[in-house]
């Protein structure tokens, strides 16, 4: 569990801890500048084995804290067989990591299992939205699999998913991107199947709506320029050139159809959201008008 906030940190705790399938271990890496979230989860560290502690000795941003969590977790459950990122914020239901579990046995093809879904607001109310659906189980061409995660993945949610341990270094853990989430989703879908269980197991707090600018001043320590870059243009280039992405290990003409492949859904999915936020400010008949006429601007440019 990569920490920063006490707010909901109590509720996060009771929910990991009440999982019916209780051989786990919990280590919890605390990256605030005040202690109030590593006092409170020292509490239950001193009547639950289970948890081991740390504190940075200063602020390393989201995401040096989430590998750190991932590399004090091999280190100290070397064998581990499975290993997730938990938050400090979400609450998981008891049934949630026994089934996760069950789904990955099931299937040993899957690298990931993450459950459906609900969004609750900070008071705990559910959004109202139905859960969002995703599964890549039965698919053998990695090249589908890259096209379908590219276009449907909720990245936000597979990532608090169960991984079996050893393929997350394989994929790069989090690498030092913007959207670093959706860029492991990626390289780990070339190394095998997500598989979905379809049931209500995990409630997902949403805090604050996840723009650009909030993602550069809590992912980073110091803020790279290429995060000023679109991400979908700096994860195709990690994909094209990282000599430690499951990408390389391909054929120069595999790589190139893989590349293309995410690259041309990247833009699809660009073009999908502006769409959709153009649609929400103007309405889809002023829409509508403004294509027709950008469409024959462009006609009567290339006459």
């Amino acid at each position: 569990m990569p920490a920063y906030r006490p707010d909901y940190l109590e509720e996060a705790l009771e929910s990991l801890l009440s999982q019916t399938f209780a051989d786990f271990a919990l280590v919890l890496v605390d990256d605030s500048e005040s202690k109030g979230a590593y006092a409170l989860a020292e509490r239950y560290a001193r009547t639950d084995h289970r948890i081991t502690l740390y504190q940075n000795q200063e602020r390393l941003g989201l995401v040096g804290n989430w590998r750190r969590a991932y590399e004090l977790a091999m280190e100290h459950h070397p064998k581990a067989e499975f290993f997730a990122w938990g938050s400090d914020h979400d609450i998981w239901h008891p049934q949630w990591l026994a089934r996760l579990i069950r789904a990955l046995d099931a299937e040993p093809d899957a690298v990931l299992a993450y459950p459906l879904t609900v969004k609750i607001d900070p008071l705990g109310h559910p959004s109202g939205r139905r859960p969002r659906r995703f599964n890549t189980v039965g698919i053998s061409s990695m090249n589908e699999r890259v096209a379908l995660s590219a276009r449907k993945m909720k990245a936000g949610e597979q990532i608090y998913g169960l991984f079996r341990s050893p393929v997350l270094r394989e994929a790069g853990i989090f690498r030092r991107v913007m959207v670093p989430d959706r860029l492991l989703l990626i390289e780990l879908c070339l190394l095998g199947s997500f598989v979905q269980v379809d049931d209500l197991l995990w409630n997902r707090r949403v805090l604050a709506r996840p723009t650009l600018r909030r993602q550069r001043a809590s992912l980073f320590r110091s803020t790279p320029f290429h995060a000023y870059l679109p991400y979908s243009l700096v994860h195709t280039v990690v994909l094209a050139l990282s000599r430690n992405s499951p990408a390389s290990d391909l054929s120069y003409t595999e790589k190139l159809h893989l590349v293309r492949t995410f690259a041309r859904e990247s833009l699809a999915l660009r073009a999908r959201r502006w769409r959709r936020k153009l649609r929400q400010r103007l309405g889809p008949r002023r829409l509508r008008v403004l294509i027709r006429e950008l469409v024959r601007y462009l006609a009567r440019r290339a006459a």
